[in-house]
């Protein structure tokens, strides 16, 4: 049989953990203080590297999932450090018996299983996109855990206060033993949200988390039937907790620190999909409604279909001046006009022609470039960004040959945030007044064409 490099890297890891828990169960029957050690500085070990995989990486993932189990788990490792310096036989803590380690037992799993719960309640949070906010954010989740462990290492240690869990000659406590009982159904019930959430994670994470949680739960019951410490079932609750922790490192270290942006939060992916799908289907129902309203103001089908034409135009064809070329004439074609011309802002009050249809004017080099000594409407335009309708005595009469002169014109602004960025020019060689519902579509139009230029790029998107 031939196995190649992915099905090695496969076997590996259950190899790991067989081997390592073979390892450790032999050092039991050697040492137990030994077994203990290695098993409890191991997690350990393992806890605070899933605090230093969300400390480094709270400037790019603004996920506060990883975040809470990262500061929880920096918590749960010092608890738990003290569980494993304060275990019979150590001998640091003096004037202590074996009911301290086993309450900080206690202590380690409520924090445990609380992290696990509120890390996936607030798993679609996010932090905040300006850094600051978002390191305070941090500061303040981890000032509470801080504040939380406190307090109860201080009625453990200091106060003593802290309900008893062993006794010796006696056993486990009633609390203790009703501690594990809701431990495990918090570890439950967090395997459950994450089964819940399980299409907004990665799904190597979410077999590895609930089986990580699932050994942890085993591994609390189990520590509700041993009577001394160094009971069978006491050995087996720390090794499944011992494989648990390899679980974690595999989901959160492993994953999280080598390939975090292809399986730790692959909800991204997902979410933008699902943005893209929710924004087509806002444009399709905004589409609807703009025509919707056209029609209730009179907008007739011709010039709706002009609207809808320019912004499909705009957003596929590549031929810029193409689609410029085929807005005019349809623009022109709707007004019946003379002459339409479209002019983009180039610096103080000066314009400089887009595109022109109508007449002769492509040939006149005067209208290439126009500015209030040319328009005596282009300083009021600029100024006040309103339509302006004007007989061509004034305005841009000057710029066409003689006989071609326009007798009217309206001039429409395009205005971006409030700066006109160019406008539309509208003419007729006969009086012709454009209507109400003829003015209102041309705003309608200058706005949509302002969208259009910006995707064509004619003018910034700013």
């Amino acid at each position: 049989m031939n196995l190649n490099g992915e099905s090695l890297r496969k076997l590996m890891f259950p190899f790991v953990i067989i081997s390592s828990c073979l390892t450790l169960y032999l050092t039991s029957l050697y040492n137990y203080l030994l077994f203990h050690s290695l098993v409890e500085l191991s997690t350990v070990v393992i806890s605070f590297g899933i605090f230093v995989v969300a400390w480094s990486s709270r400037h790019y993932i603004n996920n506060i999932f990883l975040l809470i189990l990262g500061i929880g788990y920096f918590f749960i490792g010092s608890v738990d450090l003290l569980h494993t310096l304060s275990y019979g036989g150590m001998q640091i803590f003096y004037g202590y018996d074996k009911n301290l380690p086993t309450q900080l037992w206690i202590v380690g799993r409520y924090i445990e299983a609380l992290t696990f719960i509120g890390a996936l309640i607030f798993f679609k949070r996010r932090l905040a996109q300006n850094h600051e906010i978002a390191l305070a954010k941090f500061n303040l989740i981890f000032l509470f855990y801080f504040g939380i462990s406190l307090f109860i290492i201080l009625s453990t240690f200091y106060w003593k206060n802290f309900p008893d869990a062993y006794i010796e000659g006696v056993g486990l406590t009633q609390f203790k033993k009703n501690s594990e009982y809701i431990i495990s159904l918090l570890f439950l019930f967090a395997t459950i949200l994450i089964f819940k959430k399980s299409k907004l994670i990665d799904s190597k994470m979410v077999n590895l988390l609930s089986l990580a949680l699932m050994f942890k739960i085993v591994s609390e019951l189990l520590f509700t039937e041993y009577v001394g410490i160094h009971d069978f079932s006491n050995m087996l609750g720390h090794l499944l907790k011992f494989i648990s922790f390899l679980l974690l490192y595999r989901a959160i270290l492993e994953i999280g620190l080598m390939r975090p942006y292809q399986f730790l939060f692959v909800n991204s992916k997902k979410s933008q999909e699902e943005y893209r799908l929710a924004q087509n289907e806002m444009q399709k129902r905004v589409e609807e409604d703009i025509i919707e309203l056209y029609r209730h103001a009179g907008i007739s089908n011709r010039k709706m279909s002009l609207l809808l034409e320019m912004e499909e135009q705009s957003k596929y064809n590549k031929d810029r001046q193409g689609v410029i070329k085929h807005i005019v004439n349809s623009l022109k074609g709707a007004f019946h006009a003379d002459v339409v011309l479209l002019y983009r802002h180039k610096k103080g009050y000066q314009f400089s022609l887009v595109l022109g249809e109508g007449m002769d004017i492509n040939v006149r080099p005067d209208l290439i470039e126009v500015y209030p000594q040319k328009a005596v409407f282009i300083k009021s335009l600029m100024e006040e960004k309103k339509r302006i309708s004007f007989s061509c005595d004034s305005g841009l009469a000057g710029c066409f040959k003689d006989g071609s002169n326009l007798e009217y014109c309206v001039a429409a602004p395009l205005v971006q945030k409030n700066i006109c960025v160019g406008f539309l020019l509208i003419g007729f060689k006969k009086y012709k007044k454009v209507d109400k519902q003829g003015l209102e579509f041309l705003d309608i139009f200058s706005i949509h064409i302002v969208s259009a230029m910006v995707r064509l790029q004619l003018i910034k998107k700013d």
